[in-house]
Order: structure tokens, then sequence, then C-alpha cells
């Protein structure tokens, strides 16, 4: 009897209705984080020349204020996914949350072109908290219904981006491009707070792991840092080739070119190999 009681409280409280409610406010919620970030993305995109105004910097400099940030989230966004498997989705997600709220209200501030790269990489750190949500969002629903979770969220993406370009443009002209960071930062506090307060991270056991050829269960507590490292080296070197060509090739930056395409390919087999013998990649 005592078992039989105990089963149905648990059914009680698991309830397809139930779970079914949660999920669709968990997609509601998660959204609004691709929604926030692509808002202050393409809010920024109207400021380029006005930035380069302030702070007299050419074309090939401003350059960096996207490829910075594009450059660190790139390279986030595997570790990012590791440390959900060891720590847990929900609390690498707010952690990155804090971080890119750090990033935004530092890049209100900023006042020399520096300081706001600086700032974009802190960003850029934060950005990974978007393939974190995707995942806590796999998680809650069921693979039948996964597909039209996907095809909500990624609408985030598009409408966040639209919508930052149209009120980006009128923030900028009235108040200025640092209003741009401001303006998203309590967006983003809020997100952040009814993730904390709302979302259920349901991939319990996302932190064990089954050992290849055993029965044993063993906890993953260990980061593959060799393998981040070069994982890093070949996403950044990469990018930073593809960002030097897009400011233009010419004779002195052709040798930093070639070199960093040389660093990448050399840096992803150092990868390959290094992951082929990692007990934990």
């Amino acid at each position: 009897m005592l078992v039989n009681n105990r089963s149905n409280k648990k059914a009680k409280k698991t309830s397809p209705r139930t779970d079914s409610r949660s999920a669709w406010f968990t997609l509601s919620i998660l959204s609004s984080t691709l929604l926030a970030v692509m808002f202050s993305e393409t809010m920024l995109l109207p400021a380029i020349p006005e930035i380069m105004h302030d702070f007299n910097v050419p074309y090939s400099t401003s350059a960096w204020i996207f490829s910075a940030y594009l450059i660190v989230a790139a390279v986030m966004t595997p570790i990012a996914g590791k440390l959900s498997d060891i720590y847990g989705k929900k609390k690498v997600l707010l952690t990155l949350l804090v971080i890119y709220i750090a990033g935004i209200i530092a890049g209100g501030f900023a006042n020399s072109i520096s300081f706001l790269l600086v700032s974009r990489v802190i960003q850029g750190v934060g950005l990974a908290a978007v393939p974190a949500a995707f995942s806590l969002l796999r998680d809650s629903f069921p693979p039948q219904k996964l597909a039209i979770a996907i095809g909500v969220f990624g609408s985030a993406y598009s409408g966040g981006s639209v919508v930052g370009l149209l009120v980006g443009a009128s923030i900028i002209q009235n108040f200025g491009w640092h209003a741009t960071f401001f303006s998203i930062a309590p967006v983003a506090v809020i997100v952040a707070t009814m993730i904390a307060k709302f979302v259920r991270d349901n991939s319990k056991n996302a932190q064990l792991l089954t050992i290849k050829g055993t029965g044993d269960v063993k906890r993953r507590l260990n980061i593959d840092l060799k393998g981040a490292l070069a994982l890093s080296s070949t996403i950044s070197s990469f990018l930073i080739a593809l960002t030097l060509i897009e400011t233009g090739i010419n004779s002195e930056n052709v040798i930093q070119i070639a070199s960093s395409f040389i660093a990448s390919i050399a840096s992803l087999a150092v990868f390959v190999f290094i992951e082929r013998k990692a007990a934990f990649p």
C-alpha cells in the first residue's frame, strides 16, 4: 500500500498535462534568452559609423567589435557544453547570463575602443548561454514535440534581429550608441531571473557517464583541458584569418592570414589526436 501511494504521488507530480504546460512555459522563457541576445547584437550594427567617429578608428579596427565577440563565443560554446554535463545545464546557463549582463553593462561605460573590445569579449563568453538554453530546452520536450519547440526557439533569432535593427537605430539617433547596452541590460536581468525561478533542469543525471566496456557509472568531473585549448586555438585562428581577409588583403597582413590558417590546421590535427586518446572527450 505504501509503495502504491508513493507511486501515485509521483504520478500526480509528473502528470502529462502538467509537464506539457511546464515545457511550453520553459520554451517561452528560454526563447526570450535568444530574443534578448539577438536584439542586443543587431542594435549595435547601426552604431558602427558613430563608434568609428567617436574613437577615431578605421574600419579594420571596428570589424573586431563583432569579430572578437564571435570568436570568443565560438570557443566558449563547446566548453560550456562540457561544463553543462558536469555541473548542470541550468547552473551553467545562469552563470553565462550573469557574465553576459556584466559585459553589456561594461559596454555601456566604454570610453575607448580597447575598453569596448574587452566588454565585447566578456559578452562573447556570455553568448554561449544560447546553446546552453537550447540544450535545456531539448530536455524539456518529448521527441514528438521537439521539432515544434526548436522552430519556435529559432524564430526568436529572426525576431530579435529584426526588432533590434529597428529599435536600435531609433535609440542611437536619440540617445547615442551607449544607450543600446543600457537598454538591453534590464531585459537580460529579467530573463535570467525568470530562468532561475521557473525553469527546471530535467537532466538530473547529465553529469553521469557509463564507462565503455563496463557497467560502472562514473561522474564526469574532469575537463579535457588539452582538448579545450586545442579546439580554442583551431576556432580562434580560423576566425582571425577570416577577419583579416574581411578587412582587406595587403602586403602587411598576408603573412598573418597565412600564419593563422596554418595555426588553425595544426591545432585541428592536435585536437583530433588528443580527443582520440581522451577518456572523457
